[in-house]
């Protein structure tokens, strides 16, 4: 379908007063999922786009609470403290559907002739067409249902869509079959009365939200309607999918993933970084070559802001990219301002409970270590964490495997650091390698040198990995120094 027209965009969708009102209207039902939160953040971006222009604009947060056997309290509370956590303050609410009355507007449906009151047990209503009798069980006091009439005309409806062109039922008949119920005989009002009771009543303008609501949109037109008010502008962007089953995101997929905000976070994301990813997948906002030229993170969500539309996301399902969203992490955490990056890095390190850094070793791996590597945070404390532990039986395994000349060697390479009186790392390296490298090729020296100090085939330039040790091994009694891992070495080759 062909897309609106950015000047239809732009004379639609302005409340009485002239300002635009968006709203994120979530179910606490778990924790906030990628899907939920993207929503969350093209509400945002929109309205933060429009201030930024000096428009004015609200973003209402509504929670539809109308299930009451899934919805829960403390779901709600995750929920608002993952929007703030990815940045997204909302300017009125919380408002709760389950706090809020509907009574006048079904009666002036009813009166209009628009819905009617069924009298009849929940099991058994597809099969009831009796009404004669409605009024005097209604003034009986007798419990009731609110049913919508369903369109008696089979005539094509259609609505303007800001993301799709146009959303069209080709056959209002064969889209409604039946008379949908707007409340229940027990009084609880259904999800779809009060999503578009409180558009109308909260002078929502614009209703952003994934195409999975789109069988919603007419029901909610029709009511919105019946009542005499305009349609909001609604804007359905393309589902976010799973890569393997493409199936819409949830919590927690058939594989065992969890797609959840608590789980991003519980893996080190950066909310400016998963804020960003969630932009751009799909469209509405395209990196420019300097997005990366930040230092102060406050600042990327007014940049994604000043360059989103709303009418360039897609229609179309798009596939979540998790190497996307580590690139996107790991490049902004690269461009950070030292202060902020040492920030980031001690956070990162007590959320993960690894050890307590020193401010040497915060300036070390925030400056020397990291260098000119693109790394995300939480990779990089998973190596440091990873890389001050010591396996003294893996170094004595892989000694039995090489043989008596290998054990000479590590022995060697041992004894000739702790008498060595040079100080930086790197001459004393280059030394024990030159003193040894007659007849030994230099790669199986460094190589015995890394197992030596690290008991590990890999890790960091091992200058810098020493170092690191080192000044982790001043304030931690969990992390052996050198020193003592050359005379641990020393000791274990000399014994029988």
């Amino acid at each position: 379908m062909r897309r609106c027209n950015r000047k239809v965009l732009r004379g639609r969708g302005f409340s009485s007063d002239g300002g635009i009102r968006a709203r994120f209207a979530p179910s606490p039902t778990g924790s906030l999922h990628l899907g939920g939160a993207r929503t969350a953040l093209l509400n945002y971006l929109f309205v933060r786009k429009a201030k930024l222009k000096n428009h004015q604009a609200s973003l209402v947060l509504r929670i539809e609470d109308t299930d009451i056997t899934r919805s829960r309290a403390d779901s709600a509370e995750s929920l608002f403290d993952e929007l703030r956590w990815l940045g997204l303050e909302w300017d009125e609410g919380p408002y709760y559907s389950s706090q809020r009355n509907y009574d006048e507007a079904f009666n002036t449906l009813i009166n209009n002739g628009a819905a009617y009151r069924d009298f009849g047990s929940e099991e058994d209503w597809r099969s009831l067409s009796k009404r004669e009798e409605a009024k005097a069980r209604y003034d009986n006091g007798e419990p009731f249902a609110i049913r919508f009439k369903a369109p008696d005309s089979n005539a094509s409806y259609s609505i303007p869509d800001a993301i799709r062109g146009r959303i069209e039922w080709k056959d209002l008949r064969l889209a409604i079959p039946t008379d949908f119920v707007l409340a229940r005989s027990n009084g609880r009002p259904l999800y779809n009365a009060c999503a578009a009771i409180d558009d109308a009543e909260m002078r929502i303008t614009h209703v952003v939200r994934g195409e999975e609501h789109m069988a919603n949109t007419l029901r909610q037109a029709l009511i919105l309607t019946a009542l005499g008010h305009d349609l909001p502008l609604y804007a359905h962007c393309g589902l976010l999918i799973d890569k393997i089953y493409r199936k819409k995101l949830s919590k927690r997929d058939e594989t065992g993933h969890n797609y959840s905000i608590a789980a991003m976070r519980n893996v080190g994301i950066r909310p400016s970084a998963l804020a960003t990813y969630l932009a751009t997948v799909g469209g509405g906002v395209v990196l420019s070559n300097d997005f990366f030229q930040f230092i102060d993170e406050n600042e990327i969500l007014d940049f994604i802001a000043q360059h989103f539309e709303l009418d360039r996301v897609t229609a179309a399902a798009t596939v979540h990219d998790p190497e996307k969203l580590n690139w996107i992490d790991a490049h902004i955490f690269h461009k950070l301002h030292v202060t902020s990056r040492k920030e980031a890095v001690r956070k990162c390190f007590e959320d993960f409970g690894y050890i307590q850094l020193s401010e040497d070793m915060l300036n070390f791996i925030t400056t020397t270590l990291v260098g000119q590597d693109i790394i995300q945070c939480n990779v990089l404390a998973h190596r440091v964490h990873t890389s001050l532990k010591y396996d003294l039986e893996a170094i004595l395994e892989t000694i039995d495997q090489q043989g008596p000349q290998f054990r000479l060697l590590l022995r060697n390479l041992a004894d000739h650091l702790l008498e060595s009186a040079i100080s930086t790392w790197q001459e004393r390296l280059n030394d024990a390698v030159a003193c040894y490298s007659n007849g030994t090729s230099k790669r199986k020296i460094f190589s015995a040198l890394r197992l030596l100090l690290t008991s590990s085939r890999s890790g960091f330039a091992l200058d810098k990995h020493a170092t690191l040790i080192d000044l982790a091994s001043v304030n931690s009694s969990t992390v052996l120094s050198t020193r003592s891992r050359m005379k641990l070495i020393s000791d274990a080759l000399r014994s029988p």
